[in-house]
């Protein structure tokens, strides 16, 4: 499991503005599909998206959302040696996929750091 969300890695603010500006305007002019790196699609169906990512983290009924919830989680750390201070540092993946009706609704992809200065 990985973070499927756009990467802008190694371009300036502008750059990064300019990108997304593109991208929402070929979306909208539907000349990109929507979809994750891993080829999910709004409008699966659980199973499908299931048979790409396999087993959830944890699945739930979102009382908020009012809709079925899979989360895939994964945690990358590692320990900083003793030079720079010790202790752990790393990322936590968090993806998050609700279904309505049997079908993929809506996707959020979420990431925070672990340790560090």
């Amino acid at each position: 499991m990985k973070n499927e969300g756009h990467d802008f890695t190694d371009l300036a603010k502008t750059d990064v503005d300019k990108e997304a500006k593109n991208y929402e305007k070929n979306f909208k002019q539907e000349r990109i599909s929507a979809k994750t790196n891993n080829g999910i699609r709004l409008g699966m169906t659980e199973t499908q998206v299931r048979n790409i990512l396999g087993k959830p983290t944890k699945q739930m009924w979102s009382k908020k959302f009012e809709a079925r919830e899979l989360i895939y989680r994964r945690r990358d750390t590692w320990l900083k040696s003793k030079q720079d201070g010790g202790g752990e540092e790393g990322t936590d993946w968090s993806n998050y996929y609700l279904f309505r009706n049997g079908k993929l609704y809506y996707i959020e992809f979420s990431q925070s750091a672990i340790g560090g200065a």
